[in-house]
This record gives C-alpha cells, structure tokens and sequence, in this order.
C-alpha cells in the first residue's frame, strides 16, 4: 500500500475545511449572506515615552519656569488612557528585537496679558522675554501652545520614524484664561501646578496620543504572538495573546516560521493566513484561511498583524 505524507494531507483538509466553514467564523445567514467583516487588529503595544522636550521661560515678573518635571507627568497620564499604548522602561539588548518609542516635544508656549501688552513663553524663534516686571494679579490668556509628537520604531542599531503629528489648545477644544498673582509667585512650580495649565497642557497632550494611536501606519509596528497549539485536523490554533492585549474576534494576522537562513537575526516567512475567531483574556483561537506554505503551521511559530486595507 503506498505511503502518505499525513503533513500534506491534513493540511490538505484543514484548506478545505476553513473555505467550506468560512473560517469557522460567523457563519452566511439569509441577513448576512457576504459572512464576517474582517478588520486589521491593533493591539496593546508597550512604548517608550521619552522625556518631553521643552524649554524654560520667564514670567513677567522674573521667575524662571520649567515644565518638565509636569509635562513628563501629564503625558504618562494621558498615555495611560490611550487604549493603544502601554508605558514601558524594558530597553531591548538583541541587536534584532526592536522597541518603540514616543517622542513628545513642546514647540510653543505663548501666554498672552493684554493688560500690559506682553507676552512671555517661547516660539521655535525663540523665547518671549517680557519688556516689563509685573507684580500685580492680571488675567493672563493662553495664546497657543502646540505640540509635536512622533512614534519611532528602534532597535539596538538605528530608530526610523513611522509617524508624527501635532496638537495645540484648538484642535484639542481647549482655551484658558488664568488669574495670576505675579507679585506672589515666587517658584515656576507656582505657575506650572495652576489646574487650567495643567488641564490645557493635559486635554492637547491627549489630543496629540490619540491622533498617534488613529493612524492606519499603526499596523507597521513590531508586534507579535507565538503559536501555543496547533489541531491540523480542524486548522485551528491557539496563540498566546488575548483581550488584555486588545484582540477582537474576526481580525486578521499571518503566522510566520523562521527559514533556516543564516545571518544576524532570524529571517522569517509567511506560512499561513489567518483570523480570530474566540479571544480570551490572554489567549486567542483562530482558524486558517489561507495556506501559504507546505510546511504549514507548527507550534511556536509567530503570529504578527495582517492589514485587511494594505495601502493605507
């Protein structure tokens, strides 16, 4: 009796059963004759936010202001509500891991007393130094201040941008009017603790985040999930990532096996297409939708993103 490679065969049916079961997904029904919509996943990802870059200035009275301290605060916060992100100090050491980075910067702080006629804060062209000391209470009215922010992907070699953006007090609906003592503020914290600083510095560095955490170049980075089970007979696997990483059912991923190149890092190709089809707290089943490789699927391959709209 000839031998068969029972490999190839069941992948052989797997193929089948997954384009006959529409991938185990939602199945047509008379109301939903086209079966499931299929989307791009965007999970969880753990960044790296740099230290805001911002310059000091001077009130009109003299004291020195630096945000820093403040502004570091106020974009950890607002990270923390981006339900893309997580915060992360772990720098990776492999030479073929990368890490990802967001990197804010403040470009413009311009407050404005119209009272006096003066400015103070600093533009890109530099600082507003205000042409007289005051020592007086005085309303003092947020004239823009605008910020540029950027998300990096790194490894231990270089770092490339993948996207950038900028916010400022009107895209983020956030104008200000504040009443300040200039003859009783003896410390920039005086200035930088004030609670409308802080919620208009708050409500754009959110605005800023969740514009980064909108962009379809989302999918371009690094992410990735290992393959814990794998039942060629039914072509459905498990892999270890789930609802805490932000997964739904019905998105898309490919699974990819290391090619036996050698080299540096590991070189990898694609050997399966494939969507969500049950997603746990820290897991996830899926069923094949495509083979893409003889070799098929084994346990420990990876699992990374398939974009569903590829040119965005």
């Amino acid at each position: 009796m000839p031998s068969f490679n029972f490999k190839v065969v069941s992948l052989f049916i797997a193929l089948i059963f997954t384009q006959s079961a529409f991938g185990a997904g939602k199945k047509p029904s008379p109301t939903d004759p086209v079966g499931p919509v299929f989307s791009t996943p965007s999970p969880l990802r753990k960044v790296i936010l740099k230290p805001v870059k911002t310059k000091p200035f001077f009130l009109p009275n003299g004291v020195r202001v630096d945000l820093q301290q403040e502004l570091d605060a106020i974009f950890l916060t607002s990270l923390s509500e981006a339900s893309s992100f997580a915060a992360t100090e772990v720098s990776v050491e492999d030479p073929c891991e990368t890490t990802i980075e967001i990197r804010p910067e403040v470009s413009t702080v311009q407050m404005d007393v119209s009272e006096l006629n003066l400015t103070f804060g600093y533009s890109p062209a530099g600082p507003w130094v205000p042409g007289q000391s005051a020592t007086a209470e005085f309303d003092v009215k947020v004239g823009l201040i605008a910020m540029e922010m950027s998300i990096w992907e790194c490894s231990k070699r270089d770092c490339h941008l993948v996207y950038a953006t900028s916010a400022n007090q009107s895209t983020a609906n956030s104008t200000g009017k504040i009443r300040l003592n200039f003859g009783t503020i003896r410390a920039g914290v005086d200035f930088s603790h004030h609670p409308v600083v802080q919620e208009v510095f708050r409500k754009i560095a959110l605005d800023g985040i969740s514009r980064l955490a909108s962009t379809p170049r989302l999918s371009e980075l690094s992410w990735r999930a290992t393959v814990r089970e794998y039942h060629p007979d039914s072509g459905i696997l498990i892999f270890d990532q789930g609802v805490q990483s932000r997964l739904r059912p019905n998105q898309t991923f490919v699974v990819y096996a290391v090619t036996p190149e050698t080299g540096v890092c590991d070189v990898y190709k694609p050997v399966a297409n494939i969507h969500s089809t049950e997603v746990d707290t820290i897991s996830t089943q899926a069923i094949i939708d495509q083979i893409r490789d003889l070799r098929g699927i084994e346990v420990g391959d990876q699992v990374m993103i398939k974009n569903v709209n590829p040119l965005n």
